[in-house]
Formats: structure tokens, sequence, C-alpha cells
């Protein structure tokens, strides 16, 4: 005869093998945790900030470059959502090129086509 030990195994084995694929469907994806919800939008990196100087600002193609402290120039996107704040002053993307040197405040969304900037605040 079988020893029942053994066919008592193989079920348990069985059924377990069998409750796993519906126990990992329950538990959310590592990514859809980790994405930030930023203007109503939700993004795969968390926002992130820095403070720099504008060295270069192209309207036509919605391009922003900032040098960091570190002198690391960076390229920012920016789109129609991006606000863009001056103490007492309204700015606009054309206004920037008036302000090139000046120091700036940027929040940014590090995405696949390059960082787009969330909001750009001109302090110096």
């Amino acid at each position: 005869m079988r020893n029942p030990s053994i066919c008592v195994f193989a079920a348990l084995s069985c059924l377990a093998c069998l409750t796993m694929p519906m126990t990992a469907a329950d538990e959310p994806s590592p990514t859809t945790s980790r994405a930030k919800q930023v203007n109503g939008a939700r993004h795969q990196w968390p926002a992130e900030t820095m403070t720099g100087k504008i060295t270069q600002v192209e309207p036509d193609h919605h391009l922003l470059i900032v040098e960091s402290s570190d002198k690391v120039p960076f390229d920012l996107i920016i789109t129609a959502k991006t606000r863009i704040t001056a103490p007492a002053r309204a700015v606009s993307m054309g206004d920037l090129v008036k302000d090139q040197g000046r120091t700036v405040t940027i929040q940014f969304i590090p995405e696949r086509r390059g960082d787009v900037a969330v909001s750009i605040h001109i302090s110096g």
C-alpha cells in the first residue's frame, strides 16, 4: 500500500501552488505604490527641488537651462501647467528670457522625456 503521509504532502503542495498566484494578485504592484500625484497627474518618480541660476531660456522649445550650485546644468521642460512666480510681478515663459542669471528654486518631476518643471520661483 501507499504511504498516506506522501499523499497528504502531495495534496498540500498542489494546493499551495494553486493559491500563490491568487495572493500575489491581491497585493499592489510596486510601481503603483511608488507613484506620486502632482497637479492631478500620476507620476512614476517623486518631485524634486533644486536651486540654481538661469543660464539659458528657449521659449520656442519650452526649455529652461539652470545651472545648479554644483555647476551642473539641468535642462527643464516647461509645460502649460508650470507655475512661474516672482515677488511682486507676474511672470510668463517669455519673461524668463529677461531673468537670465537670476537665482531660481524649481520643483520638477523626472520623467522619461526629461525633467518637467512643476513650479519655478524667481528669487534673486
